[in-house]
């Protein structure tokens, strides 16, 4: 695997970054949240919230995200500081835009899953179950732009180690070729089989 697509890889990770791993840091970055939803309960006694109904969370920060969903539930910490654990009820879907890497490059992550996503404070891990897919592209998008789609029944991915996990994978990488030298490596129409 090439660098580029295993840097691509490690897109599929960035889109779990979105507010939870950002608000465990608060006081360091600050990430803002707009939540919707048909309706909204809070149970106190357990710092769990409860969003039903076209569940929409737009992000913006660190990263610029949008996840939506039927349902999504979030326990927050005991002290109610920090995320704990997020459960998103599908169909999921997922957009995320990047801050520019070290590069300058900025990519696009939107990924899905026909069941649910899973988001762990614990172990730093989510999971997307059911029909997950995930594609990356690199930004601006152009015919010419990198892309990686991947497609499994479950994609867990490991913040901690970096690791991504696909049970049923398939991964289909696009990348723009260099132009060819003209003459290298080509044969000429009218000399079938020569050599050059």
């Amino acid at each position: 695997m090439s660098k580029s697509q295993k840097f691509l890889l490690m897109g599929v990770l960035a889109f779990a970054l979105i507010p939870m791993h950002v608000w465990a840091q608060a006081g360091k970055q600050t990430q803002t949240a707009d939540i919707t939803s048909q309706t909204m309960s809070f149970n106190w006694n357990t710092n769990t919230f409860e969003f039903t109904g076209n569940a929409k969370v737009i992000m913006a920060g660190l990263y610029d995200a949008t996840v939506t969903g039927p349902k999504m539930v979030v326990q927050l910490t005991s002290k109610g500081d920090r995320v704990k654990q997020l459960v998103t009820h599908g169909p999921v879907r997922f957009e995320l835009v990047s801050k520019p890497d070290a590069n300058g490059v900025r990519r696009r992550v939107i990924a899905t899953a026909k069941d649910r996503a899973e988001y762990s404070e614990i172990t730093q891990k989510i999971v997307l179950r059911g029909n997950a897919e995930a594609t990356i592209v690199t930004l601006p998008e152009t015919p010419e732009s990198q892309r990686a789609h991947f497609t499994g029944d479950v994609m867990e991915a490991d913040l901690g180690t970096g690791l991504l996990t696909v049970t049923q994978a398939r991964m289909q990488v696009t990348s723009p070729l260099k132009e060819a030298v003209e003459g290298e490596g080509q044969q000429s129409p009218a000399e079938p089989g020569a050599n050059p």
